[in-house]
């Protein structure tokens, strides 16, 4: 007799997956703020975060923590 699991409403998988997209998010950021070529602003607003998240990143890029 076959399982059926719906792996999409474990708890596990979910914390897994916004994890990932939190990570991403802070990659593109870094990027952005690498290039230099867009205002902060508008980097917070392309990655859909406050401006405190893209300052915070800022931060530790001038603090030489950019990994």
């Amino acid at each position: 007799m076959p399982i059926h699991y719906e792996i999409e409403t474990d708890a596990l998988y979910i914390e897994g997956k916004e994890a990932g997209i939190e990570q991403a998010t802070h990659a593109l950021i870094m990027r952005l703020l690498r290039k230099g070529e867009l205002p902060k602003e508008t980097i917070a607003s392309v990655a859909e975060v406050d401006m405190e998240f893209v300052l915070q990143i800022e931060q530790a890029l001038l603090q030489g923590g950019g990994n």
